[in-house]
């Protein structure tokens, strides 16, 4: 069968949506490639899932032709596709089969076309933000997969319960393990139930939660229009992220849990207070770097274009002038000199690494460009005032032709300087 060739998109507002075919189990999924403006967005769906292998060795067909896809999003298709099902006939006496209308930037995106790249992605903002709603594909389902999401939906009940809000939820530790979460059945009981293994894979194994482009997927997408779906299970993100807050914050989970799985629990969390900021448009791009700090992505571009969606409009602006086709030098430089800008000081040199991974490719890079390696030992250094108070000093930066310009007071004078300031140089 012929491969699928891709149509160029002719407006800069147009997009690539999907219409998901319905079949049944044993057949292939089928899918229809249409092109429509960003004004169709509400009548569509936009799916959030992690690529996972980045290997397209599975194959769909689009419009009687081969298009080739990663196994997660197969698996994802597989599960979201509208299945033909004879007793739906019976019943109701006419096909119920219809057509699922999705957004997927793997399939939407022509990935082998820079410049559409490029394009694409300066819209995610607007097609997560204007989508019907965002459906969150965190994988396959674990064995008691409906009974574990069934006893999330409880538990997040609990929050609404006690009327706390995401920034309260540390007061939660005074829980005890005989709180119940509904009658006849505690926190103690929970660990104690069959059901936990489950529910702790459901929470705190997913690697969706580890990879950077799925954070603006989720804080761009309102907290009532986002769908958790892992396996045939879903249910509403406001709920599986409570449920897992409330379980952490009550150390439910302090003894069974690997670092990488903390980490997932944490990413929960700041995903949760981002979306927040998102929302009410007061992410900056300093917050959004240091939130996704122990996110991973497969191209160091991405540590800048996969956070464009969530910072304000004149941050966007401003890096819109470097795209996929920039060297990653220029890329950085121009999201540094965002960071200035926005702190109108030199406070990211204590946030993040400055060091090059290899100089020789990037000579006209200056030394003062960070690479958004985030450093969590490194701190702001802070002035002690008589008076007992404490402030960080704000410091006049201008930038000029790559140069860095920086104004300050002059605390003393340097006497000596070696050329060598290795520990071996000193005396101990």
């Amino acid at each position: 069968m012929e491969k699928y060739q891709y149509q160029p998109i002719q407006s800069p507002d147009q997009l690539r949506m999907l219409k998901l075919l319905p079949g049944r189990d044993d057949e292939p999924i089928r899918i229809r490639l249409c092109h429509r403006p960003l004004s169709s967005l509400s009548l569509c769906e936009a799916l959030s899932y992690e690529w996972g292998s980045l290997t397209r060795d599975h194959e769909l067909i689009c419009e009687s032709k081969i298009l080739q896809v990663t196994s997660n999003l197969l698996a994802a298709l597989k599960r979201l596709r509208p299945t033909k099902s004879l007793s739906g006939v019976l019943k109701k006496g006419k096909l119920p089969w219809k057509s699922r209308l999705l957004w997927i930037d793997a399939l939407r995106i022509n990935q082998d076309d820079i410049a559409e790249r490029s394009d694409q992605v300066k819209l995610m903002a607007d097609i997560y933000r204007n989508s019907k709603r965002t459906l969150v594909w965190i994988g396959e389902e674990p064995p008691l997969a409906k009974e574990s999401f069934r006893l999330i939906s409880m538990i997040a009940k609990v929050i609404e319960h006690l009327d706390l809000n995401s920034w309260q939820m540390p007061e939660l530790g005074f829980l005890h393990e005989d709180y119940e979460i509904m009658r006849g059945y505690s926190l103690k009981q929970l660990k104690e139930d069959p059901i936990w293994s489950s529910l702790v894979d459901i929470i705190c194994h997913r690697t969706y939660f580890s990879r950077l482009w799925t954070v603006q997927e989720i804080a761009l997408s309102s907290f009532d229009d986002t769908l958790i779906c892992c396996g045939c299970n879903s249910l509403p993100g406001r709920k599986y992220r409570d449920a897992a807050m409330l379980l952490q914050y009550c150390n439910l989970f302090e003894e069974s849990l690997a670092p990488t799985h903390i980490i997932n629990l944490i990413n929960i969390r700041f995903q949760g207070d981002l979306q927040r900021q998102v929302q009410k448009c007061e992410a900056v791009l300093d917050d959004c770097i240091i939130a996704t700090h122990n996110r991973a992505v497969s191209d160091r571009r991405d540590r800048v274009f996969a956070l464009l969606g969530m910072v304000d409009d004149i941050t966007r602006l401003q890096l819109q002038k470097v795209d996929y086709s920039s060297s990653l030098g220029n890329i950085f430089l121009a999201a540094t000199e965002c960071l200035i800008k926005d702190s109108k000081s030199l406070n990211y040199l204590y946030h993040y690494e400055t060091s090059v991974i290899d100089r020789t490719q990037e000579p006209n890079i200056p030394s003062w460009v960070s690479w958004m390696e985030f450093n969590p030992q490194m701190k702001i250094p802070t002035i002690f005032e008589g008076s007992g108070g404490v402030f960080v000093p704000k410091t006049p930066v201008t930038i000029h032709d790559s140069v860095l310009e920086v104004s300050g007071f002059a605390f003393d004078v340097v006497v000596n300087a070696y050329n060598n300031l290795s520990k071996a140089n000193f005396k101990s």
